[in-house]
């Protein structure tokens, strides 16, 4: 059991991503499907907030994100746009 626990423990997952931004349809778009998509009893009680450019929250997050980047031997990225979704239940 202590060797599935560790193996747990050390997973990771990296994704390739491009240092394209969205465009402006493309978020569009996936706003639109996430608002088709079903909800428990129907109820439809979600909202979407885009967090973009200067918001304080974005910036501690690119500064962690170009951090982790230069410690893998990458370069950082500017950018960031965070979607964030949550339900009233």
């Amino acid at each position: 059991m202590s060797d599935v626990i560790e193996t747990i423990k050390k997973r990771s997952s990296t994704r390739g991503y491009t240092e394209e931004p969205l465009t402006e349809a493309e978020l569009d778009a996936l706003l639109h499907a996430g608002l088709q998509a079903p909800t428990a009893a129907n109820k439809q009680e979600i909202h979407f907030t885009v967090l973009d450019g200067g918001h304080p929250i974005l910036r501690e997050l690119e500064e962690e994100k170009q951090k982790e980047r230069r410690e893998m031997g990458g370069r950082g990225s500017e950018g960031t746009r965070l979607l964030v979704l949550y339900a009233d239940y």
